[in-house]
């Protein structure tokens, strides 16, 4: 399967909003810092966005995370809230345009079982469950994910095995730029499944 390129917006709405003291938030491999430098990363993507306020940016260094450090295929990276996450740094830079995201991946990765089968991968790497604000995803690769249990489409266990979008009614948006979607495999919409709760649905 050829990786897909993704330079795409997904919007429910068609507006953005910059917060003016949004704040920078530090993710590397062995961080075991707070969050606030390279120096004093945090480790757990899941953990940055739990301390994230509205319109933070998530500065994530090159390397291979996982939603879950357990084999629980139901854990996802859950976005709940307006947040900018970006990817692709090799962690010293002091700006946005120093990244090089082509040659400094920064991999989100389902395999959290047996290397050698998708089967027994995570569900979903990302689930964004929110009700309004906009999200930004950026120079991340979203890989191997497997949402292969359920015959209902609105299932995450069978839909969106990269990103499983839900949203009630239309006042959030998703921005997707510089991403690759590899080896996502579900029964509904492999890479991105979006839906709301009034029953629309966008595979």
């Amino acid at each position: 399967m050829k990786p897909i390129f993704i330079k795409a917006l997904i919007l429910c709405t068609l507006f953005f909003v910059l917060e003016g003291n949004a704040k920078t938030i530090f993710v590397k491999m062995d961080g075991k810092g707070n969050g606030e430098s390279w120096e004093n990363a945090l480790s757990n993507l899941q953990l940055a966005i739990g301390i994230a306020t509205e319109s933070d940016q998530i500065w994530v260094k090159t390397g291979i995370y996982y939603p879950t450090r357990t084999n629980n295929r139901q854990i996802p990276i859950l976005i709940d809230k307006s947040v900018q996450i970006f990817g692709g740094f090799s962690g010293s830079e002091k700006a946005l345009k120093e990244r090089d995201f082509e040659q400094f991946q920064t991999i989100i990765s389902g395999e959290i079982g047996d290397k050698t089968t998708l089967l027994d991968n995570s569900h979903n790497i990302f689930l964004i469950d929110i009700e309004k604000g906009d999200i930004v995803l950026d120079g991340i690769t979203i890989q191997r994910g497997m949402a292969n249990i359920s015959s209902n489409a609105s299932d995450r266990k069978a839909s969106g095995a990269g990103i499983f979008y839900t949203s009630n009614g239309n006042k959030s948006s998703l921005w997707i730029s510089n991403c690759l979607f590899i080896d996502n495999q579900a029964l509904y919409g492999g890479a991105i499944s979006a839906f709301t709760l009034e029953g629309g649905d966008a595979n």
